[in-house]
């Protein structure tokens, strides 16, 4: 898929990104394309911030990229998280009723669904965490933060395939709750 800056003609769309999903989380560094202009006023902004990234989070990514295939980095992740995500859709049909729906998103790291009814998906997180399964509550997501909604979002990324089986079935569980 195109990004939206690989199509301005004009120099006005901004990209960023990061390297946080795809090296290290913990290295805080990023990149930004733009023009020259408005990165002139990003970098004061940064350095009155905080300076700089640390100069060796920086030299750690730039010897990755030059040392390694980061295009074939991406790939292979991209099969492996597809594989993780063809595998949750999968775990949740089979396990979960017809009432919960799901996306079928086409790259990414999550899935989101929705429970239906009037189950707050705060308080349904809360009781998937007692049985050790994380998810995270669709309120996160809204506009309005404080408004109740049904939907959760699932993370495939760092989870084993045995852990996405037993996740998605510790969630049934906890859905049967609410079904009583």
């Amino acid at each position: 898929v195109a990004t939206i800056k690989s199509m301005d003609k004009d120099g006005i769309v901004i990209y960023a990104g990061s390297y946080s999903k795809t090296i290290s989380p913990g290295l805080r560094v990023g990149f930004l394309y733009a023009n020259s202009q408005l990165i002139e006023k990003v970098v004061v902004c940064k350095q009155v911030s905080d300076v700089h990234t640390t100069v060796l989070s920086q030299m750690i990514i730039s010897e990755y990229l030059n040392k390694y295939d980061f295009d074939a980095q991406i790939k292979k992740s991209a099969t492996l998280n597809g594989e993780k995500c063809a595998l949750m859709q999968e775990c949740i049909d089979s396990f979960f009723p017809k009432s919960v729906t799901k996306t079928n998103p086409q790259g990414g790291l999550f899935l989101w669904c929705e429970l239906g009814g009037n189950i707050d998906s705060k308080e349904f997180a809360a009781k998937c965490l007692e049985k050790n399964v994380a998810i995270v509550s669709g309120a996160s997501a809204m506009p309005d933060t404080s408004k109740p909604t049904s939907a959760f979002r699932l993370n495939f990324s760092m989870a084993s395939n045995q852990d996405i089986q037993t996740g998605i079935q510790q969630i049934r569980e906890v859905i049967k709750e609410y079904e009583r």
